[in-house]
């Protein structure tokens, strides 16, 4: 072979090479998997330099409480949902971490720098999720063995697709299991009735859910929402389900007031 033709080889592999290369770099911009925080400030959450950056040693210092943070976004996701801000009683496995405090929070769950769906630290769903700090027996001594709280760590809380008059999320997610799988999960059965009325079937009680707080209050004999015991969960200022009954505890539908002396009923009714 000539110089000549040499050359024009070497031309068209140093050619190939940087079609190669920006071929790659193309496919890797396209790939690349957009982090749940990124584009936001890192002092949108943390403590920062003046001049903006954190250090890392300081990087689990946050402006507020990390539940009050994750809420302005994912509005009501810790209204029921496995609690968070607190000391556990007993040690997490080393892939759940807890904060400076000692207390677990959204990210002890939650990789908020992640890319995968739903953000958890670890691939296991479902039960065995949960037993990775809970023990079996944790679940077999709830009435339904733990079936209404390892399906999620939250219920849905797409409280910005409410329509007025629609049933909360929370409500709808207690009446689909309450009303089809009461037999199997040992829960109480419900019905729906007409004017969005709720009827609990084992006993005498029945209650409207889907209705504004505010409209009722109008007509008095309500006390107002800022006397309101926090206990008491307006979503998206609607009674729900979950205004009278706890959901993620040892003892899920529990009241959230003792109704003996009608004590629940006058957390909201003033008469």
């Amino acid at each position: 072979m000539t110089g000549q033709g040499v050359l024009r080889v070497a031309i068209a592999q140093l050619a190939l090479a940087a079609l190669l290369a920006v071929v790659v770099l193309l496919w890797r911009a396209g790939s690349a998997v957009e982090g749940h925080l990124d584009g936001m400030a890192c002092s949108t959450c943390h403590l920062t330099r003046d001049d903006g950056g954190v250090d890392p040693e300081m990087g689990n210092l946050l402006i507020s409480a990390q539940e009050k943070m994750c809420d302005s976004c994912h509005a009501g996701a810790s209204v029921a949902s496995h609690p968070s801000g607190f000391v556990p009683s007993a040690p997490l496995a080393n892939a759940f971490p807890l904060d400076w405090k000692g207390e677990m929070t959204c990210s002890t769950c939650h990789d908020v720098h992640g890319t995968e769906k739903g953000l958890l630290r670890v691939t296991d769903q479902g039960k065995v999720f949960c037993e990775r700090c809970h023990n079996s027996e944790f679940f077999l001594n709830m009435r339904d063995q733990g079936q209404s709280l390892i399906n999620s760590g939250h219920i849905d809380t797409r409280l910005d697709e409410m329509q007025l008059g629609d049933l909360d999320p929370y409500s709808r997610a207690c009446i689909e299991c309450h009303s089809k799988q009461s037999d199997q999960l040992g829960a109480n059965p419900v019905t729906l009735a007409g004017a969005g009325v709720v009827k609990h079937d084992a006993s005498r009680f029945s209650h409207p859910v889907g209705r504004s707080y505010e409209v009722a209050e109008s007509y008095g004999g309500y006390r107002s929402r800022n006397r309101l015991s926090p206990s008491v969960v307006l979503p998206g200022g609607v009674v729900s389900c979950i205004s009278c009954h706890e959901v993620y505890s040892d003892e899920h539908g529990n009241l959230v007031r003792s109704n003996e002396g009608s004590q629940l009923c006058f957390l909201c009714h003033d008469i």
